[in-house]
């Protein structure tokens, strides 16, 4: 993950609607980092989301 900006934290219940509302109208720091951080792991190869996404689990756990 590039920096914390790159997921959108809910800590609380009572900000899921606040949090969801800021991303609709553009969070564009959050939003930018993001798509950074969906590219950077899925490699621009979007039919293989999954796999990317699997295999970058699987090194984080095993540490390969």
């Amino acid at each position: 993950m590039p920096n914390e900006t790159a997921v959108f934290w809910i800590n609380n219940p009572e900000f899921i609607a606040r949090i969801i509302e800021n991303v609709v109208k553009g969070d564009q720091l959050g939003i930018k980092s993001a798509t950074q951080w969906f590219k950077n792991i899925n490699q621009h190869r979007l039919e293989e989301v999954s796999a990317q996404i699997w295999k970058s689990i699987k090194t984080i756990i095993y540490k390969e």
